[in-house]
């Protein structure tokens, strides 16, 4: 795992997709948004956001028996935007029809970013999500 500092306004972690790595993620991501002066409610948006997207992974892309499941979130500001990516190598899923309650992570998703686009592979999925940085004042 690496993550480098708020200076280079860069983060990438990689790790193995469970519950308690993806939580650790959204920790890492929220204080590196934190890092960067992003107001409280961007830092909140984003990090629902990514962690939604992170959860995903952990469900949905490796079966039970997979040896090394992995996911990786890579964050970086470019031209004031935060440009986020979450990254496993798992294999689409297509959701059951009729999730009930569930299947609204996408939806959510797009919803609290300005872009999302999700690119799906024999060699994983790709999820990158937009956001225009505004910065706290501080």
């Amino acid at each position: 795992m690496r993550l480098r500092t708020a200076a280079t306004e860069w983060f990438d972690l990689a790790v193995e997709a469970s519950p308690v790595n993806a939580r650790q993620l959204r920790v890492r991501f929220q204080e590196w948004l934190q890092m960067l002066g992003a107001p409280v409610t961007l830092v909140d948006n984003l990090t629902l956001a990514v962690y939604e997207a992170l959860a995903n992974v952990v469900e949905h892309a490796y079966p039970p028996d997979c040896a090394h499941p992995l996911m990786r979130l890579q964050a970086r500001v470019d031209h004031r935007q935060v440009l986020i990516t979450i990254s496993d190598h798992g294999r689409w899923r297509a959701p059951a029809s009729g999730p009930g309650y569930r299947g609204r992570g996408l939806a959510m998703m797009r919803s609290l970013t300005t872009a999302l686009h999700l690119h799906r592979s024999a060699e994983g999925t790709t999820v990158r999500m937009r956001a225009p940085l505004r910065c706290s004042g501080r």
